[in-house]
């Protein structure tokens, strides 16, 4: 089996997680908390996308103007979500600030820099950060505050671990693969399998995270 056709089923993993997270979200539906609401709002979303790109792609088409929609849309519903965990309206209005910001952000991104026809790396690359940065944060507020007595028992924990490693690690490997594209084929691949090997983890918490209690 060659190095792409294996990259094929490997990336059928992550499909198969949102998958499972969406029919979960569907049978917990009134069960769940506002954070689990966005988060399977998020999987629907992403879900979808992956399935109109491998249409696409399938006709030979240009996937990128999918991704410069998601991209948008999966910091907007994330933004939304460290809203209401760091529980301070201060917070809140700074996040859904930061929605309009990165909006306009990402107009301008592709009227000037990076049309919908090709990668849409600044956005993507500002929202990792900003993503990273705030998960980071919430983490600590959570310590210090020691909102949880059982904090592995807590849906936003979870999407939290899921945010901090997939954006962490993508911001890495995605930076790496454009490095080692030109030098080795075979090499981009395997940062390709790492990313979706993380994807996987991703979606696995997100999966957990709706399986939790509401708060």
């Amino acid at each position: 089996m060659t190095s792409q056709k294996l990259l094929e089923y490997w990336n059928l993993l992550p499909m198969g997680l949102m998958g499972l997270a969406i029919l979960l979200g569907i049978v917990r539906l009134k069960k769940l908390g506002l954070v689990q609401k966005w988060i399977l709002l998020l999987v629907f979303v992403a879900l979808l996308s992956e399935m109109i790109s491998r249409i696409i792609w399938k006709n030979s088409g240009n996937t990128f103007p999918v991704f410069h929609i998601y991209a948008l849309i999966e910091y907007s519903i994330l933004a939304m979500v460290f809203a209401k965990g760091f529980l301070d309206d201060m917070c809140a209005r700074t996040f859904r600030s930061s929605i309009v910001i990165v909006g306009l952000f990402g107009i301008a991104n592709i009227i000037f820099w990076q049309p919908l026809t090709t990668a849409n790396t600044n956005v993507t690359t500002v929202t990792s950060v900003l993503l990273i940065i705030s998960s980071v944060a919430l983490f600590f507020k959570i310590l210090n505050d020691m909102r949880y007595k059982k904090i592995q028992k807590s849906a936003l924990f979870w999407v939290n671990i899921g945010v901090l490693t997939y954006f962490s690690s993508s911001f890495i490997l995605f930076n790496f693969a454009d490095w080692l594209m030109p030098v080795s084929v075979e090499h981009s691949i395997d940062v390709w399998m790492l990313h979706i090997f993380f994807n996987v983890i991703h979606y696995l918490t997100f999966t957990i995270a709706l399986w939790m209690k509401p708060e």
